[in-house]
């Protein structure tokens, strides 16, 4: 089963190719942007300023952004408002289905796909971040408290990563921008609301709880992320074998 939806994988990160790399150079400038926010906590942590600044634009890049790590974001469908109409994800699906290809494997696939792509965005985007703060991330964090800091967030963009899955190949065009744009406005609107009313942001929280119960957060955090993953892959293979593609 998963010899063959490996090879469905290893088909569409081939006709995604060009795609991928324009996701991952896009990536890659997330993590240089991230740097100076970064920079700047650590030195608030380590007392060299009072308040931290930066506090809702690194929640924006981390509890907004790491999540789409998950996808080719720089991919058609997301690009296009043609997805409102044309579902180009469903249209995927439902040319696997005449090869045919079972669902299970079908679902295997689409999961297994996410996890390659977050597996390969996010450690470009947290190699190019402790890149830059290699000389001074040893102010707050040991190495270990530093590996944990970021796995935390891996864990994170894992578990929002299993409904993306579920969004894509689940629904339709229609319900991929309408769940992009409550996804962006209940997270933003979280990240303003934590910040007014904590005098801190997300990001500087997992931070001090790192600083404080080293590989704990990060454990938690990555077992809720596989949960994630395996029960959106039930809820996903329940919904294809109900659903009509062709």
């Amino acid at each position: 089963m998963y010899k063959r939806a490996f090879k469905l994988v290893r088909t569409e990160i081939r006709m995604l190719f060009p795609a991928y790399i324009l996701t991952f150079a896009v990536t890659v400038l997330l993590g240089l942007f991230s740097i100076t926010f970064l920079k700047e906590l650590i030195n608030t942590l380590a007392g060299y300023q009072n308040h931290f600044n930066g506090g809702v634009s690194v929640d924006i890049l981390f509890v907004f952004l790491s999540p789409c790590l998950s996808i080719v974001f720089l991919s058609s469908p997301y690009l296009s408002l043609k997805t409102l109409k044309e579902d180009p994800f469903g249209k995927r699906i439902a040319l696997f289905r005449t090869m045919p290809v079972p669902i299970k494997v079908l679902t295997k696939s689409r999961m297994l796909l996410m996890l390659i792509t977050l597996l390969i965005l996010s450690t470009t985007f947290y190699t190019t971040i402790v890149i830059g703060i290699r000389d001074i991330y040893h102010l707050v964090f040991t190495t270990q408290q530093l590996v944990s800091f970021l796995l935390f967030w891996f864990g994170f963009s894992l578990t929002i990563g299993g409904l993306n899955v579920y969004i894509e190949s689940g629904t339709n065009g229609k319900m991929l921008y309408i769940f992009s744009f409550l996804y962006s406005l209940t997270i933003v609107s979280f990240i303003i609301v934590f910040n007014l009313n904590t005098k801190n942001s997300v990001v500087e929280k997992v931070a001090e709880w790192t600083q404080q119960y080293d590989w704990m957060p990060s454990v938690v955090m990555i077992i809720i992320g596989l949960l994630s993953y395996n029960i959106w892959g039930i809820i996903l293979q329940k919904r294809l074998s109900k659903r009509d593609y062709l």
